[in-house]
């Protein structure tokens, strides 16, 4: 019938244009791949020497460093960005470059507090913001500078981390790296609060 080559001809111009828009897909997605992966080359080099050398522990001024950069490519703080990390911390435990796995674990960890941080700077949620956006290594003292001022309590500590916890995971994709590594970052918190309110317990 007149149909049938209308119909084929219909059907064969849909299959093309599926074809050139997923392959517009993959152009773009391999493109966010490496513009990621170039962002994550800048914050990195924020970091390093002047010979371009990495060596860990950072500094104070090296970790600010990194989180400025991370800041200044907020834009691009995105899923491709966090999937090149993993990759490149995989390819570096498996030839054995524990200072660049250290690094770019230290890249997501500041991701993480960027993301979580909120507005508020007092009571036991800004008490929280400002562990969040510490050093890790300053985490223990934080707590027990607020703690031994009064000002908190390990009940009220756990419930707002509970919180933050809850829209992590309702609020962000199920399954996704952007997920993953800010409820990783909230359970690394809590474990250290938890040890620290121990010690606390135990000396009063």
């Amino acid at each position: 019938t007149a149909e049938a080559p209308a119909d084929k001809e219909r059907l064969s111009n849909l299959a093309n244009a599926v074809m050139l828009l997923v392959n517009e897909m993959v152009k773009r997605s391999e493109q966010q791949l490496n513009d990621s992966g170039k962002v994550l080359q800048e914050v990195m080099s924020a970091a390093a020497d002047a010979n371009g050398e990495w060596y860990v522990p950072l500094t104070d001024g090296q970790v600010e460093a990194m989180r400025q950069r991370l800041l200044d490519n907020q834009e691009q703080l995105d899923e491709a960005l966090l999937s090149n990390a993993f990759a490149w911390i995989k390819k570096c435990n498996e030839d054995g470059f524990d200072t660049m796995a250290q690094l770019i674990q230290k890249v997501l960890q500041l991701y993480a507090a960027i993301q979580l941080k909120g507005e508020e700077t007092s009571g036991v949620a800004g008490i929280i913001n400002e562990l969040l956006y510490a050093d890790e290594k300053y985490w223990g003292t934080i707590l027990q500078k607020h703690a031994s001022a009064g000002e908190l309590a390990e009940p009220a500590f756990m419930e707002e981390l509970q919180r933050r916890m809850e829209v992590v995971v309702l609020g962000l994709q199920s399954g996704s790296y952007a997920q993953r590594v800010q409820a990783e970052y909230l359970k690394e918190v809590e474990a250290r609060a938890k040890g620290v309110f121990v010690k606390l317990a135990e000396a009063s």
